[in-house]
């Protein structure tokens, strides 16, 4: 087995284990149902003056479902939706890890 095969096999079975039924919307295009894992990470804005912490929201996407994720597109997650602040491909580009705001 290649090291492609293999980090594809545990990404997919990431997603299986931990994956939560999503809807992708790219700006202007027709929503595509994926499967994602959402994370909460926290990010410091102390650097910036404000002395103070804001809870992020992050949700990992398979490349397989969303090749070209962009900013402005949206992710809605059951009732709630947010707008795609930027994303970033993993080590394999199997994934995608998307920054995103409340819509």
């Amino acid at each position: 087995m290649t090291w492609s095969t293999a980090a594809a096999r545990a990404v997919n079975a990431g997603f299986r284990t931990f994956g939560r039924s999503a809807t992708y919307t790219p700006a202007g295009g027709d929503p595509i149902a994926v499967t994602v894992i959402v994370k909460t990470p926290e990010g410091d804005l102390s650097g910036i003056g404000l002395g103070a912490r804001r809870i992020g929201r992050v949700a990992d996407v398979r490349s397989s479902e969303v090749a070209s994720p962009a900013e402005g597109d949206t992710l809605t997650i059951g009732e709630e939706s947010f707008i795609v602040r930027g994303a970033a491909p993993d080590a394999e580009r199997l994934a995608w890890s998307l920054d995103l705001d409340p819509a």
